[in-house]
């Protein structure tokens, strides 16, 4: 299931209500950029386990405490595994006609060792961590302080009923505090630039008719 959640504009905001909507804790997804789509059994294929623990050597972990709130559902874990886990690929179809920027959402610490790569439809992957991307929800259990962000991966042209594919993968790592955590995938129709132009236009007239 896709749902479809605007970009939060923030430049406006005062300081204060800035400061309060930062501090809000949970506050995962609110900002997301466009079309926001879970990963999961239904869209992900690869090696995924149910469950709350750490997963085992190639494997990962489609958590499933909902009360847990950042982790519940969504969230698809790589950690202390010794061996490389097997690459997840998330695929997106039905799309109508057109260019799409494409996403990857995704959990980071404010440390280091949470880290993720991916690639957009078989590319060259590129790994992100907290210095990539955009915050788009921050959660602070306890002590330990946990940000959602969202980087864009690239842009795909699709015909009508198409669609993209993202692929992750996780790291080697002995360390039980380094880990890759996968939320999901976005995407937002590119206008055409006759469309662009068009809106240009349209914005012109009304500030002619303002000063008439």
């Amino acid at each position: 299931m896709s749902i479809s959640i605007p970009l939060l504009r923030t430049a406006a905001l005062p300081l204060l209500a800035m400061t309060a909507l930062l501090a809000a804790a949970p506050c995962a997804s609110g900002a997301i950029i466009g079309t926001y789509v879970d990963a999961g059994h239904v869209n992900t294929t690869g090696m995924i386990v149910d469950g709350n623990g750490q997963p085992g050597d190639n494997s990962w972990h489609l958590r499933t405490d909902s009360s847990k709130n950042w982790e519940a559902n969504t969230i698809l874990e790589c950690d202390d595994n010794t061996v490389t886990p097997g690459d997840l690929t998330t695929s997106i179809t039905g799309l109508a006609a057109g260019t799409y920027n494409v996403y990857m959402v995704y959990w980071t610490n404010s440390g280091t060792g949470w880290f993720v790569s991916a690639s957009l439809n078989d590319g060259d992957f590129a790994t992100y961590d907290k210095t990539t991307g955009v915050a788009t929800g921050i959660y602070a259990p306890n002590s330990t302080v946990v940000y959602e962000r969202e980087v864009l991966l690239g842009q795909v042209t699709v015909a009508a009923n198409g669609g993209f594919s993202v692929t992750v993968q996780g790291h080697t790592t002995s360390q039980s505090t380094e880990r890759s955590w996968y939320e999901g995938v976005a995407y937002e129709a590119v206008p055409e630039p006759a469309s662009l132009a068009l809106l240009g236009l349209g914005g012109l007239l009304a500030r002619r008719r303002r000063r008439g």
